[in-house]
């Protein structure tokens, strides 16, 4: 920690496996982040990478991004059930981007094992985006798809906030994902958490 820049990090080298994961923030107007899995027995690979920035960048008709970035998996599948327990447990935002990075550094090294998991001869990428509108509306979203056995996923959070000078009026958080898989179709689902209206 300095008065300019903050940043925390690990790296864990153990036999046939290399995981490590690292963020940094300037001035705190930018933001990097990073994390990793790397097996060699079998080979296989699972990452991410996210910028943000404050105030963020604009769109048009009010809309800023505030995050962008990706992820990629070789020999590394994307696991539904996992996403979807997350999606109603209210931790899907967490997967697509990570908060408090220096906290969780554990945790989010984890979570690249359980989220995607080792699958032999699989590919997977994804984009990852920060959007809000205002105080008003947030939205993390995430586009994952997977391949030869081709999976395509649209993921998110969005957050809606109304308040006044004393509390807050209105907070709906709703958790979302959506996608086809060959082997069984079109499926989506869909989760409210964490919401009120007027207390």
């Amino acid at each position: 920690d300095t008065s300019c820049v903050t940043g925390a990090g690990m790296l864990n080298w153990d036999k046939d496996k290399v995981s490590g994961a690292f963020s940094l923030e300037i001035l705190e107007k930018f933001g990097v982040q990073t994390y990793f899995l790397l097996t060699m027995d079998p080979f296989s690979f699972a990452g991410a990478l996210n910028f943000q920035f404050n105030p963020g960048l604009q769109l048009g008709m009010g809309f800023v991004l505030t995050g962008i970035g990706g992820s990629l998996g070789i020999n590394r599948g994307l696991s539904v059930d996992k996403l979807r327990t997350a999606l109603y447990e209210g931790t899907l935002s967490s997967v697509l981007f990570v908060k408090n990075l220096q906290d969780n550094l554990d945790k989010v090294l984890e979570n690249l094992s359980v989220y995607y998991p080792y699958a032999d001869n699989q590919y997977y990428f994804g984009f990852l985006a920060q959007i809000s509108w205002g105080e008003l509306l947030k939205a993390d979203l995430g586009l994952f798809i997977q391949g030869p056995n081709f999976k395509l996923i649209i993921a998110g959070e969005l957050s809606i906030k109304v308040t006044s000078s004393l509390d807050s009026l209105l907070s709906i958080n709703v958790s979302f994902m959506g996608g086809i898989e060959l082997s069984k179709g079109l499926f989506f689902d869909a989760s409210i958490h964490d919401s009120k209206f007027v207390g």
